[in-house]
């Protein structure tokens, strides 16, 4: 195994998982009904913490958050997240990568999604070689990729639907990480399980995520990725733990070739909020410890983390 794959299989050990903090947490966080806890004040909550460790391998923050000197985490790397506009050149995304890695940065979540009115009749929804040159260029920097490959939250669409179009986007990232020649044993995929959208009445119970999500993998992605974390694609943190543990369970059955664990956002976050004073810093703090705690057990194929 080569150094960079051999980081990357390292942010998959001991069922640890990435946490994820977007412009969904972002969300989460400043909506009503929770005023006095900005964005910044929660993600120096989630930088300063000493509980995560056991369950977390990597946060990911904004790039500002980095550049204002991000405190790293004790045992938990910071990664950075980065979305990919058209018409960057290879020597653009390098340099943000390498201002990036002498900040100490270890992981890049790269994302290049096309919102639905622009994806072609019979295209897919992202944009692959936009990806594959972003996982190109942190590779030749040292740090290791994590694309995000979305499903679009269509509402009411069918687990079909999601199970179509996320084939379909991880093919063409596929081919064009080939294209690219980059190693995918040293990449990270970061992909929505497969179910219905958030509207849909009809939600397939837990194996059938896990047996649509393992099918799409299995004819979609190359045996040697260096993993795969699931998001929680608006789910509570319930069903995104009841749906992982079906994963895990079905890719150890299955002898499934990629690490797999949990890349949550909203599950998490908001879990977090859900406490009886939210301006109450150390209820926040340890509801977080908790739901991360209870994403890593799901992902270990621990049914006291899938609360069922």
């Amino acid at each position: 195994m080569n150094t960079m794959a051999s980081k990357a299989a390292s942010f998959m050990a001991h069922d640890r998982g990435v946490l994820v903090l977007d412009d969904y947490a972002h969300a989460a966080v400043t909506a009503p009904p929770w005023p006095g806890l900005s964005f910044d004040r929660y993600t120096e909550l989630v930088l300063q913490s000493t509980g995560l460790s056991p369950f977390l391998s990597a946060v990911i923050v904004s790039p500002d958050t980095v550049l204002d000197g991000a405190p790293h985490l004790h045992g938990v790397e910071v990664g950075v997240r980065i979305r990919l506009p058209g018409g960057r050149t290879t020597g653009d995304l390098r340099r943000r990568l390498a201002a990036m890695a002498s900040r100490k940065v270890k992981l890049a979540e790269w994302r290049a999604n096309l919102p639905v009115g622009r994806v072609p009749r019979g295209g897919v929804h992202i944009a692959a070689a936009q990806l594959a040159a972003g996982a190109a260029a942190s590779l030749a920097e040292g740090v290791t990729p994590i694309l995000t490959v979305a499903m679009p939250d269509l509402e009411s669409h069918s687990q079909g639907v999601t199970h179509a179009a996320t084939a379909n986007a991880l093919m063409a990232l596929s081919a064009a990480l080939v294209n690219a020649d980059v190693d995918t044993s040293a990449v990270l995929l970061r992909v929505n399980m497969i179910i219905s959208g958030s509207t849909n009445r009809t939600q397939p119970p837990p194996f059938e995520v896990a047996q649509s999500t393992l099918a799409v993998l299995g004819e979609s992605i190359a045996d040697d990725f260096g993993g795969v974390l699931f998001l929680s694609s608006g789910q509570s943190l319930d069903q995104a733990c009841r749906n992982l543990l079906a994963i895990a369970d079905l890719a150890h059955q299955q002898s499934s070739p990629w690490p797999i664990t949990f890349g949550f956002t909203r599950a998490v976050v908001d879990e977090s909020l859900d406490v009886s004073e939210v301006r109450n810093e150390q209820l926040v703090h340890d509801a977080l410890v908790r739901a991360c705690d209870r994403a890593s057990q799901s992902a270990s194929g621990s049914t006291v983390g899938a609360a069922v």
